[in-house]
């Protein structure tokens, strides 16, 4: 057992700080495991939990996580948390990072179709990470139980806004998608009431109408569902549940996003159940008739 007191130096080997809590691993007694497994499972989340949180969900206590994150070699709880926020924040600003992997890739020629891929791997294998599962959960139940459904997002995060619209509307009657910066975009809202939901998806840098209309939905006690990258945009505070899509690719990116986006959908028709298949079905032989489909 290596003595909590006496950090070692980070190894070269270990890319990050995961890498080096599975290098350190065998060596950790009883309550620093307990506090490895947490972190290991929790992943890019832990950077929002504060000691004592981390010692509460582990079983141990706030100085005993001090104590092993200086055993990772960092002086204090703060720079490891400062690590873990570098990690989340790594593909928040996607011109920047495009910039930097060509600069990186200097002339090495054209990238390829399965390295693209990889980066995108990658980055769904961090979104598992969050552990989201309750907070899905909640998502679905509030999409069930609204009276009115509505969805929105600004510049390219309409995109999703539009897909994800789109989709629930071919299931029931009562969604609406629109951008936030839409002429009448306060005034969809103007109306709502604790029964109804506004799905806000927005992305660091987060557009100001996407906030704004967050605000203004919470205001009238309309039930906010955000999808954003990390705990600290601004509109988590405002939302009755927040769910995480943080982007890690070395470019611009929104297969996450949209990875979590398709499962609230199908989240949503599980949980409708036979009535949902009923009225799509309905639907479905309409549209066959009216020849919509070649």
């Amino acid at each position: 057992m290596i003595d909590s007191l006496t950090a070692p130096a980070r190894s070269a080997e270990a890319s990050n700080v995961f890498d080096r809590i599975r290098q350190l691993y065998p060596t950790l007694a009883k309550q620093q495991r307990a506090i490895a497994d947490l972190v290991l499972e929790r992943g890019l989340e832990t950077a929002f939990l504060s000691t004592t949180q981390i010692g509460e969900e582990s079983g141990t206590s706030a100085a005993t996580v001090v104590r092993f994150t200086q055993l990772l070699g960092f002086e204090k709880f703060a720079d490891f948390a400062d690590e873990l926020h570098e990690l989340v924040l790594a593909g928040k600003r996607p011109m920047s990072q495009l910039k930097a992997s060509l600069e990186a890739a200097g002339s090495g020629g054209f990238p390829t179709l399965s390295e693209g891929l990889r980066h995108e791997a990658e980055g769904l294998a961090a979104l598992a990470n969050l552990q989201q599962d309750d907070s899905f959960a909640e998502a679905v139940r509030l999409l069930c139980a609204a009276r009115r459904i509505r969805v929105t997002g600004a510049r390219s995060a309409y995109a999703l806004a539009n897909y994800t619209g789109f989709l629930l509307r071919e299931m029931v009657d009562n969604v609406r998608y629109f951008p936030a910066g839409a002429e009448d975009a306060f005034e969809i809202l103007e109306t709502g009431e604790e029964e109804d939901v506004l799905l806000v998806i927005s992305f660091r840098r987060y557009a100001r109408n996407s906030l704004r209309l967050a605000e203004f939905a919470a205001k009238r006690g309309v039930r906010v569902i955000v999808l954003t990258d990390v705990r600290a945009s601004p509109l988590v505070p405002l939302a009755d549940v927040a769910l995480f899509a943080p982007t890690i690719t070395p470019f611009y990116s929104y297969v996450a996003p949209m990875a979590v986006l398709n499962a609230l959908v199908w989240g949503f028709a599980r949980a409708k159940g036979d009535s949902l298949l009923r009225a799509f079905e309905r639907r479905q032989q309409m549209l066959l008739e009216q020849k919509v489909f070649i």
